[in-house]
């Protein structure tokens, strides 16, 4: 893991970030402080949402509203 100070990182950001794009991970430190950067994988970035439902895999009869011959004597 590469270390950076904040004020030399800053002339070399387009460097660093083809380096963190490539995998490497990279710590930048101001004064005492130290901040890691971690590369987000690409496969994560470009999962598709999740939408509920079947997909269009799902059935439903055609009388599904329709009133169920045992209850007629309650309707």
């Amino acid at each position: 893991m590469a270390q950076y100070d904040v004020e030399e990182a800053a002339s070399h950001l387009s460097e660093l970030a083809d380096k963190v794009a490539g995998g490497e991970e990279i710590i930048f430190t101001k004064g005492a402080e130290q901040f890691q950067i971690v590369r987000i994988p690409s496969s994560a970035a470009t999962k598709p949402i999740r939408q509920p439902g079947t997909g269009g895999k799902g059935w439903m009869s055609p009388d599904f509203d329709e009133p169920l011959e045992e209850m007629s004597e309650y309707m």
